[in-house]
């Protein structure tokens, strides 16, 4: 038994970890000088902060090719948490179950208001939840838009399909899929070796 209790706390540094090589590694796929995560706000950086909004969003999503064209379509549930650190910013946490058994979150900071971005860009990473937790974090990056409470992700997995969520049950795939076009344009052909 003890053995199993050092091995879950050797994944979850092994988690942690590996997002910090990430946020260090992958500063985001935004154009003009890239802007590094932040992590998630704890009790105090909250109290410091001058808001913070926490939601759920249900989400229609859909699997496409790199064509647009839809493969499979899902459903999936999103926690959206967005503060202010008081820098003119907007940072944010969207974390996400997808597949049913990977867990997947992407901090990132939105654009000065000023700016003339119709979404914000990141890198992110997921892994496997429960027993079988894989060793290794999944790495993807990752496109949204606040305003119309979507995103993208293409997940590193050697194929070029993305994933597109949309808060909005009519939500269509096509339109969502010309929105991110300049993310898809963003997004490297080979993602980083980080791990391994």
């Amino acid at each position: 038994m003890k053995g199993k209790g050092n091995h879950k706390l050797l994944t979850a540094i092994q988690h942690i970890l590996a997002l910090s090589v990430l946020a260090a590694a992958l500063t985001g796929c935004q154009g003009g000088n890239p802007i590094p995560a932040t992590a998630e706000p704890t009790t105090e950086t909250i109290a410091e902060t001058t808001s913070t909004s926490v939601e759920t969003w249900s989400m229609q999503a859909a699997l496409v090719n790199d064509k647009g064209e839809v493969l499979e379509t899902t459903e999936l549930t999103a926690k959206v948490m967005v503060w202010d650190q008081g820098d003119g910013r907007d940072y944010y946490n969207v974390t996400f179950d997808y597949p049913e058994d990977v867990y997947n979150t992407a901090p990132g900071v939105m654009p000065y208001p000023t700016d003339d971005m119709a979404y914000t860009c990141c890198a992110g990473f997921g892994y496997e939840k429960g027993e079988m937790q894989a060793s290794e974090a999944i790495q993807f990056y990752f496109g949204l838009d606040l305003e119309k409470e979507c995103f993208i992700m293409d997940i590193d997995d050697g194929q070029d399909v993305y994933l597109l969520a949309s808060r909005s049950p009519d939500a269509d795939v096509a339109a969502l899929w010309a929105h991110f076009q300049d993310f898809i344009d963003m997004v490297p052909d080979h993602f980083p070796t980080i791990i391994g």
